[in-house]
């Protein structure tokens, strides 16, 4: 393998071949955000240390942790949320659903903040809002202005209010 001139005193996370194949990145990002979903406890600092490997590899670029970790965190999070409102939305009436997607949107601000890089907020916190709301709305409007679906349900949660 040949490399440009001084390419070896600063080389890249792929030249250095600490680039893992898109699956075992998957199976990482995956894997903890799933687990912590779940309510199993991880290691904190120690992701916050790894997500910042990759923003440090990237030298200021966010390739790397767009590419190798975000991508990967964003797709499971979509499936994630797709099964859970799939199942919440048929087992549920809407004042027990948006308690849920409430609580779901709740905690994945706070995991943002505690350990992902901050331009990953914004794009999580989108996928999590379009796989509980967007894809549901229109049942979900129709259930919180029906009468069965709201009687006795203080009105201070709403669909729009997920949109924050």
């Amino acid at each position: 393998m040949a490399h440009a001139k001084g390419k070896l005193l600063n080389p890249t996370l792929k030249d250095i071949k600490l680039y893992h194949p898109q699956p075992r990145n998957a199976k990482l990002s995956s894997g903890i955000y799933r687990e912590e979903r779940e309510g199993e406890q991880i290691d904190k600092a120690l992701l916050k240390n790894v997500m910042d490997i990759f923003v440090e590899i990237g030298k200021g670029q966010m390739e790397a942790y767009e590419e190798d970790f975000e991508a990967h965190m964003l797709i499971d999070t979509s499936e994630y949320y797709s099964r859970k409102a799939s199942s919440w939305i048929l087992e549920n009436p809407y004042t027990d659903y948006i308690s849920k997607a409430d609580e779901c949107l709740r905690r994945e601000r706070d995991r943002d903040s505690h350990y992902l890089h901050s331009s990953s907020e914004k794009k999580l916190v989108e996928k999590v809002q379009h796989e509980l709301v967007v894809v549901y709305a229109t049942q979900l409007l129709e259930e919180e202005h029906s009468d069965s679906g709201c009687s006795g349900f203080p009105r201070d949660i709403n669909v729009e209010d997920l949109f924050i």
